[in-house]
Order: C-alpha cells, then structure tokens, then sequence
C-alpha cells in the first residue's frame, strides 16, 4: 500500500503524515524528506534506464503492524549506498529530536525530585540550556542525571542569581558524588559558554553593590563607588558561575577598602552583603589580575597620592618622600589563606 504525496498550488510538496509543508525539506542532490520522520518523498532515480535526476513516483510506502494499526515507513534498500546514505542523512534530524524530547523529560523529572519548589522559569532556563546543546551537537554524550543537576544548577543561576546548594541536589541522588557534579557543571559551562544569553543580562553583583555600599555609608558621589562597582561587573563576569553575587561583592569591597584605608571590618561588609567567610576569603582568593589592575590603576594612578587623597576625601595630597610612591598596604595586594567553602561555591579548574 502507498500513500499519495500531493502538492499545494505552488508545487510545494506536502507530508502525507503531518500534511503540512513546513517539515518537508531539500537537499543538495534535490531528494524532498521530512525532517520529523526521515521519510523520503521525492528522490532522485538512480535506476539505468531513466535520466538520473528524474523524480521518482511520489509515493511513500506504508505498512501495517501486528494490531492491523497503518505506519507509514520508508524502504531502504542494501544495495543502494547513495540512498542509504541519504536516509541516515534524514533520519538525523529526527533522532535529535527525539533524544531531546527524552531528554527534556528526563530533566523535569530531575529537576522537580530535586527541588519541589522548582519555578517554571527556571526550568524554561534549562530546556533553553539543553535545546542548545541538541542545536550544537553537546546533548548526546552529557545526558545523565549528573549532568541534568548540572543543567539546573547553571538554569538556577541564569534566571535568579541564586545557586542551589550541592548536597540538596544530590539528596535524592545519594550514588552521585559531590565530585561528579562539580565535574559535570564545569562541563555543561565549558559546553554552553558561546550560547547566546549563556549568561545574565545585568550585573546581578553591581546591583547588590549599590545598596550594600550604601549600608556601608559609601557614598555614589565618591570615585570609590564607581570604581567598586565596575570591578563586581568584571568579577561577575569571571566568576559568577562558580559564586555568589553576596561574595562577589564582599570580597571585592574588601579589597577596596584595604587598598584605600577605610576602616572597615570584614565581619561588617560579610554581615551587610550576607556572605560567609569562608567564601569571602576563597573569592579574594580568586579574583583575577583584571579586577585587582582596577584598584591598582583607579586607586594609585600611577603611585600619584593625590588620588588616593580624592578617595579618602582629603583636599590636600599626602607628600611622598623622594619622588616615589611609598610602599605601604595601600600597594600590596592582600592574598589570603584559601579555606574550605564546601556547599557555598564551585571553582572553575
């Protein structure tokens, strides 16, 4: 039995099975396929007693299974390398699809057995997440559970800035380690880092800098609130998949403040940006030669104190003994003991 291929009155051909024109698509040696099922509807003969390049009957060949129930397949046949090849070529397509409809499921299913307070939007983040991968052939080897609390993980962050803590995505996951899912979260970040939007639009960071510094009595007409500012957005951008925002803007305030003298306590800005210690202290660890050039440059300008002396809100320049900048804990970049900050970041490696 054959089902007959018709044609709209443009001469477009329509699929027998979804009888619409949109799935129906053309290659270069000018075979018509569907690109949901495969299924070849027009294809080139490749027999030797017709022109090679004459369309063939438009018809599809059907079958009938063990229910009496009517599917329509396409026959391939062994003998025939160019039109097997022009099947697997079809059928690609299809089978992408339907590893990513699986795929999406499975992630929702994760996703809610791990977080029931799960928020629609983050799971739209993340069937955007897997939907790229599938474009940019990244699905087929990262589609364990590892790799959908990964996915989550990231989605979370994208959408919300927040992170979801490690040990309560693998609480219904006991045989996964926490090893293996900082693994697969470096993994889907290195494999969706081109991904338009990959990242959040605005600086969650300098955001949460703005009112946090007003807290600390910083006032935005000081050359210090802008230059703090900047430097959370360029760390954001560094770091922002492996910290929180609050420990950005910790670590990068107590930066500042060492480097320009404000008598500011790390116990102060932790309580006001809501960071840990452990964290505020592996973040400055962390931060980058970019973020510190920031300070060095906006806050010594050369080694010129009368910078320095416009930040502190003094009218007069300190002097500087030999025509030197003089060395004090103003130029010394502070490093700090790296310390455990299990559950609250993920380093990149």
């Amino acid at each position: 039995m054959f089902a007959q291929v018709n044609f709209t009155k443009g001469g477009d051909t329509i699929c027998p099975v979804h009888q619409d024109t949109s799935c129906v698509v053309r290659t270069p040696q000018a075979d018509e396929v569907c690109r949901k099922t495969g299924m070849v509807l027009r294809e080139r003969c490749e027999a030797e007693d017709r022109f090679q390049g004459a369309p063939s009957d438009d018809r599809v060949d059907t079958q009938t299974d063990l229910f009496g129930r009517f599917s329509t397949v396409t026959s391939i046949s062994t003998n025939n390398p160019a039109l097997a090849r022009l099947h697997a070529l079809a059928t690609a397509p299809a089978l992408a699809e339907q590893v990513l409809d699986a795929t999406l499921n499975d992630f929702v299913r994760t996703a809610r057995s791990a977080v029931r307070t799960v928020t629609d939007p983050v799971l739209e983040r993340g069937r955007g997440i897997l939907e790229w991968m599938s474009e940019n052939g990244g699905l087929q080897k990262r589609r364990s559970t590892a790799h959908l609390l990964a996915v989550l993980y990231q989605a979370a962050y994208e959408e919300s800035g927040a992170f979801q803590p490690l040990d309560v995505l693998l609480r219904p996951h006991p045989s996964i380690s926490a090893d293996e899912l900082k693994s697969a979260i470096r993994l889907i970040r290195k494999g969706i880092q081109d991904r338009p939007f990959g990242k959040v639009q605005k600086s969650l960071a300098a955001e949460l800098a703005h009112s946090v510094l007003k807290r600390l009595n910083i006032e935005p007409k000081e050359a210090l609130y802008e230059v703090i500012t900047d430097a959370c957005e360029i760390a954001e951008e560094e770091l922002a998949r492996a910290v929180r925002p609050s420990t950005i803007v910790a670590s990068v305030i107590w930066l500042a403040v060492q480097l320009c003298g404000r008598p500011l306590k790390l116990k102060d800005i932790k309580e006001v940006a809501q960071a840990g210690d452990a964290a505020v202290r592996t973040a400055v660890k962390e931060l980058s030669p970019k973020v510190r050039r920031i300070f060095t440059e906006e806050f010594l300008q050369g080694g010129k104190p009368a910078v320095l002396a416009r930040l502190e809100g003094q009218e007069r320049a300190l002097p500087v003994m030999g025509g030197a900048p003089a060395e004090s804990a103003l130029t010394r970049l502070p490093y700090l003991p790296l310390e455990d900050a299990q559950g609250d970041a993920v380093m990149q490696g």
